[in-house]
């Protein structure tokens, strides 16, 4: 009697799927010493309720099956299924891990730079903060080497004031 409730009651918990299926093994053996033989349905039925939520899927689908499963069978599927899950479980991981890291790299730049007129992200704001412009080495022309203005703004060099864009009269020539 001891033996058949200890059958009915058994849960995996936490430990692998070939230990939980190892213990049920061995009460079923005992039992089937003590010429009390428990039909295969039967096992099926305790493994599948003391197997855990996350075999849920799994054993609805033994359970609706027409024809039983015998015991080496039963252990294959189960075993199989646990290894799937570890995969999935290990790909999870790997992907929130992988997305963390994005995550931080982009709103977590580094609050100083070698090169001063970059920005940087404040990583309680998380927005883009210019850098204020005293902290900006004053610009250089690069036609006249003259600090204070670019080569865009260069008053030294005559310039027309549409140089930087093409214009068209809006007529094509005829040949």
């Amino acid at each position: 009697m001891q033996l058949k409730e200890e059958l009915t009651l058994i849960q995996r918990g936490s430990q692998p799927v070939s230990d939980y299926l190892n213990t049920i093994k061995r009460l079923v053996d005992e039992l089937t010493v003590i010429d009390t033989p428990i039909c295969v349905d039967d096992i099926t039925l305790y493994i599948l309720n003391g197997i855990g939520a996350e075999f849920r899927d799994i054993a609805t689908t033994i359970r609706t099956r027409e024809t039983s499963l015998t015991f080496e069978e039963l252990h294959d599927v189960l075993i199989s299924h646990e290894n799937y899950l570890k995969r999935i479980d290990a790909s999870n991981s790997r992907l929130i891990a992988t997305v963390n890291a994005a995550q931080h790299s982009r709103y977590f730049k580094p609050t100083r730079s070698s090169n001063p007129h970059v920005g940087y992200y404040r990583s309680n704001q998380r927005r883009y903060v210019p850098r204020d412009k005293s902290s900006q080495p004053p610009l250089i022309c690069q036609l006249c080497d003259t600090k204070g203005h670019s080569a865009k703004t260069c008053r030294k060099v005559p310039r027309l004031k549409s140089a930087n864009c093409a214009a068209t009269n809006g007529t094509r020539e005829k040949k």
